[in-house]
């Protein structure tokens, strides 16, 4: 039974106070990756941080959606995805049963039809779009 836009927001916002996952996999090395993160504030907000150098799969591989499912103990329906690439972060986590949302914030793809459960045009819009709900 497919969910409401509502019921996933809804979950998305129980969520957010206890688990965050966050991957950057477009960089060569675990040591760039991780100052990329701290760079960006993100580090030190994740429960857990998944890199495709170490697991040797990239987006939008279903496995690399699923080592961050089990590193958090969660399950699919539980998550919300964000990202900024269409095929890697909205198609790709929505082939294993995430909610995903489209940020514009670094760069602006069309997203089709896709169906990401929002877009964005900043990252700092999504605590609000959580809270909204």
């Amino acid at each position: 039974m497919q969910k409401s836009q509502a019921e996933i927001i809804g979950e998305a916002e129980e969520a957010k106070t206890t688990q965050m996952q966050t991957a950057r996999d477009s960089a060569p090395s675990r040591p760039k990756m991780r100052r990329r993160l701290k760079e960006f504030g993100l580090l030190d907000q994740a429960e857990v941080a998944v890199f495709s150098v170490e697991h040797r799969v990239r987006k939008p591989n279903p496995e690399i959606y699923r080592v961050a499912l089990r590193s958090l103990g969660l399950e699919p329906e539980d998550c919300l995805f964000v990202g900024d690439r269409v095929r890697e972060d909205i198609r790709g986590p929505r082939a294993v049963g995430m909610s995903a949302i489209l940020t514009h914030e670094f760069r602006q793809e069309d997203s089709g039809d896709a169906e990401p459960l929002a877009v964005l045009s900043h990252l700092a819009d999504l605590l609000p779009l959580l809270d909204s709900h």
